[in-house]
Formats: structure tokens, C-alpha cells, sequence
């Protein structure tokens, strides 16, 4: 991806950038991993075992830096923003978790 340039950006909306950025690449992981359990793209079980990992090291990432950030926006007055970006990254733990919810149930299907 290109690169943005973030120096005249404010402390918050640097770290709002980053979150979002990070909130991205989990959920283009998780793309890809639904692709390879769907069976659409080939990997190996140590690739799945890889993005599982990098999805939930960034989630956890992402949760941080927003629980930071809610201070910097209260400072400049982004509380408004910062609730619209907690609800995509609410959307974003959603959609990975409900891809576990379901593949519990496939598999206590299979057994």
C-alpha cells in the first residue's frame, strides 16, 4: 500500500490512523482465512496456524491502542469519531469470533 503521510496529522488522529490500519489488515487475514478453510486458496496448516496467530496478536494490539486513543480523543473533542471507529472494531472482533462460533458448530456437526 502506498504510504500516508502522518506529520501534520494530531496525536489522535495518528493513533486513530494506526488502529485503523491495524483494523484493516485483521480483517484482510481473516478474508484470507475463510478463503483457505473454504478450500478457494491453498495453504499449509502451519500458514492457517500463522494468520490465527497475527489475528489475534492484532486484535489484542488494536484494543490497546483504541483504550489509549479515547483519552486523546476526549482532549480534541473526537469523542463522536472515536465511538464510530469503536463500532467498526466491535464489528471486526464480531466477525472474528462468529468465524469460531461457526466453526464449532461445524465441527460438533462432523463428529
Amino acid at each position: 500500500g502506498e504510504e500516508v503521510d502522518t506529520s501534520n496529522m494530531t496525536k489522535y488522529e495518528k493513533n486513530r490512523f494506526a488502529v485503523t490500519k491495524t483494523m484493516k489488515g485483521v480483517r484482510d487475514d481473516l478474508k484470507v482465512l475463510e478463503e483457505i478453510e473454504k478450500g478457494k486458496t491453498n495453504a499449509s496448516a502451519a500458514r492457517k496456524a500463522e494468520l490465527s496467530n497475527k489475528i489475534r496478536k492484532n486484535l489484542r494490539s488494536m484494543k490497546l491502542d483504541a483504550a489509549n486513543l479515547k483519552k486523546d480523543a476526549a482532549g480534541e473533542g473526537k469523542l463522536e469519531e472515536y465511538d464510530e471507529l469503536i463500532k467498526h472494531m466491535k464489528r471486526t472482533e464480531k466477525l472474528h469470533s462468529n468465524r469460531f462460533r461457526q466453526k464449532e458448530i461445524g465441527d460438533s456437526l462432523e463428529e
